[in-house]
């Protein structure tokens, strides 16, 4: 077997530049400096000096490339690994790998029929690689960061037997959430540190106040996929729920446009290495789905003919509530947006409008066909500067409303004319050379242009070409990918394995649980018996997760039983933590009298429910008496429950859960700690939508995270 990639990668250090990494090919050395010869001139070209901008390199790289070169690089679809990592799907297909002489690689051709997004026929890696010249494939198969990063170079060392060398772009669904994996959905195993799904990530910064859980659990995935050289995922969703029977609902934050768009605002530069698009430390993000995949009609989803449409059944539901997070998105450079497949119904919808308070034209092509909504209301008025990554299969499967066209002239008619410049699905390299063909041939002349298209629109062009490849290129150059491409197994295996991740993930799976009635039940009396069961697709895996759930539980069982009888820890925490939001008080109060006296008063909103306080207070005292805590603190948290002072009312409760906590009472922390962060957040998000008073958020986030420090 031959020696992999890994093994003989050969760096370089430029001072005060990029690191080059190569296995063949060639560096050029001028003054002082090291240059890869990227466009084969072996000279310091435009192409080739790491100087200049990812946009001028691109632009100068577009006109050395080959039509048949940009046409590869305009498709990418899922692809396979070698015989370590068979695809069950395919493998239920009849599909048996064939090593390469690395063993890393598949080099047997694909051709199977059952994949949603349309039939397969794919060839052996090589051929894809060098012949076909596609350079985006989807990678769904979850290997250790060390097989990871190995695969990903071998891919890689192929790539530089190009004469013309661009690196390939291996993308995935988020890898790093609980959750059933799902083909084309979800990629998540468990390999990298795993979080609770979306759903649980937004319940734990809900519950807890705690914006920072999406800071650490982004700076997590630029650091596991970065080292593993994986340096694009399909994610996150910034679609907003308004329909909960949308199978789709567990991949999203939720049915709260603002606590959405705030997480967007956290999460893109987390794993993007910055607001101003990725860097070289950074990993790409595709947000998906434009303008809102929540806008469901009953629930149907549009992989599916009966989910085609989109209905926006109150005036105005458009904007406030899909569009929101997509301001996240383009106010922080994400690399790219993924429209949806799905199509608007202006006979179903209520009246919409854009950014300019005009009607919005609700033409009823597929979001990616759209030009109404991705050449006008994306990039025209929200002023989006990536690229479009369509969603997988639009050219066969999902065409809804160009069904009418055939397959190359879809591509011509999503390129060219509505301005995609990445198409999921199949690499359809065969149907994009007849496309752009058709362009100068006379298969026009013989074949009617269909009713209410024109023949520029369904044509791929010159012009259309260079204008997609030079943003997917320019992507590829910011990220550093065509100066360093190679990752160190060794150190991806250690960055993965970082024990601070996993802990940080499994805290928040236990922030994550939301307790919906407590009878009484709650907190458990010593002696009660409790029936666990977790459930699964099949009976199998449901006895299985079972069985894991009933060990878990007897563990925590026989370890509280261990804490029953520590000492209580002191007060200092909640004494501090008061100290902390007295000045929060302030800052809410004075920003309350500068507000309009429209505007809803938080204090009085939150003090209404006198019912719900007495309800909390007598949860923080069973709490204490469970425990066994006579510490001032505890008795002052029940105090200041019943005093109806809101703010400090959960903070005591945020106490009383933080002692829980640190004594190993984990059901009792999520009984302490539920609803106390409601009103705060409340108050969080009332006083950000304040602009003129944007300096006292700031200053409430910077005092509430100051008070969280401390009692850690």
């Amino acid at each position: 077997m031959a020696v992999k990639a890994s093994e003989r990668v050969k760096r370089y250090q430029n001072p005060n530049g990029p690191t080059i990494s190569t296995v063949e090919r060639k560096v050029i050395e001028q003054d002082g400096l090291y240059f890869k010869d990227i466009d084969g001139t072996g000279t310091v070209s435009a192409v080739n000096d790491w100087r200049l901008t990812p946009a001028e390199r691109a632009e100068a790289y577009v006109k050395v490339l080959t039509t048949s070169e940009k046409i590869g690089q305009i498709f990418t679809s899922d692809w396979r690994m070698g015989p370590k990592y068979p695809s069950p799907r395919l493998a239920a297909n009849g599909h048996k790998p064939v090593a390469d002489e690395s063993g890393l690689l598949d080099e047997a051709p694909v051709n199977v029929s059952d994949s949603i997004f349309g039939s397969q026929s794919l060839p052996s890696t090589s051929d894809m690689v060098k012949k076909s010249f596609n350079r985006h494939v989807i990678l769904r198969e979850s290997p250790t960061p060390e097989d990871l990063a190995d695969y990903l170079n071998q891919l890689q060392y192929l790539t530089e037997t190009c004469d013309h060398f661009v690196p390939m772009q291996v993308m995935s669904n988020s890898r790093n959430e609980n959750g059933e994996v799902v083909f084309g959905m979800n990629d998540a195993t468990g390999v990298f540190a795993t979080y609770p799904g979306t759903l649980g990530i937004a319940a734990a910064v809900k519950g807890t106040a705690r914006i920072d859980i999406i800071d650490k659990f982004a700076d997590t995935i630029r650091r596991e996929w970065n080292a593993c050289g994986l340096k694009k995922g399909y994610m996150y969703m910034a679609d907003c729920v308004t329909d909960p029977r949308w199978q789709r609902t567990f991949g999203t934050f939720g049915e709260d446009p603002a606590l959405i768009e705030e997480i967007f605002d956290h999460l893109i530069p987390g794993i993007q290495g910055g607001s101003n698009g990725v860097t070289p430390e950074g990993v790409s993000m595709t947000v998906k789905h434009f303008p809102g995949g929540g806008a469901r009609e009953n629930g149907f989803d549009p992989h599916y003919a009966a989910g085609q449409w989109n209905i926006y059944a109150t005036p105005g539901s458009l904007q406030k509530y899909h569009i929101p997070a997509f301001r996240a998105a383009i106010r922080h450079n994400a690399e790219s947006i993924m429209p949806y497949y799905s199509k608007p119904s202006a006979e179903k919808s209520a009246p919409q409008e854009d950014f300019n308070g005009n009607a919005i034209e609700l033409q009823p092509y597929g979001f990616a066909y759209n030009k109404v909504f991705i050449d006008g209301l994306l990039r025209g008025q929200m002023g989006f500067k990536g690229y479009i990554n369509s969603d997988t299969g639009i050219v066969h499967n999902m065409c809804w409303g160009v069904d009418m066209l055939d397959e190359p002239e879809r591509i011509g008619y999503a390129v060219t004319q509505s301005g995609v410049d990445l198409i999921s699905g199949l690499l359809d390299n065969e149907l994009g050379e007849e496309s752009y063909a058709r362009g100068t041939n006379d298969y026009y002349d013989t074949h009617a242009v269909p009713a209410g298209f024109k023949k520029e629109d369904l044509v791929l062009t010159d012009a259309s070409l260079n204008r997609a490849v030079s943003r997917t290129l320019t992507e590829l150059f910011r990220q550093g990918m065509f100066e360093d491409t190679y990752a160190d197994p060794r150190k991806a295996a250690e960055v993965v394995a970082t024990k601070a991740d996993w802990e940080e993930a499994s805290r928040v799976h236990r922030e994550s649980v939301v307790l919906l009635k407590n009878d009484g039940t709650l907190p458990l009396k010593d002696g009660t018996k409790v029936y666990a069961e977790a459930f699964g697709k099949s009976a199998e895996a449901g006895e299985a997760a079972t069985k894991a759930l009933r060990e878990m539980l007897g563990k925590k069982t026989r370890l509280q039983r261990n804490h029953q009888h520590q000492k209580p820890i002191c007060d200092r925490p909640v004494v501090i933590c008061r100290q902390q939001m007295q000045h929060i008080e302030i800052l809410v109060a004075q920003a309350e009298q500068r507000a309009d006296n429209r505007e809803e008063n938080i204090l009085d909103l939150a003090l209404k429910d006198r019912k719900q306080q007495k309800i909390h207070a007598e949860q923080a005292q069973r709490t204490a008496k469970y425990q066994g805590i006579q510490i001032p603190a505890s008795a002052h948290a029940v105090d200041v429950l019943r005093s109806g002072q809101v703010h400090l009312r959960q903070t005591a409760a945020f106490a009383v859960h933080e002692i829980c906590i640190l004594t190993d009472h984990l059901d009792l922390a999520v009984l302490a700690g539920v609803n106390r962060y409601e009103h705060v957040v409340d108050a969080r998000l009332r006083l950000r939508r304040r602009r003129p008073h944007l300096a006292d958020f700031e200053h409430f986030t910077a005092v509430y995270q100051h008070a969280r420090a401390v009692i850690e």
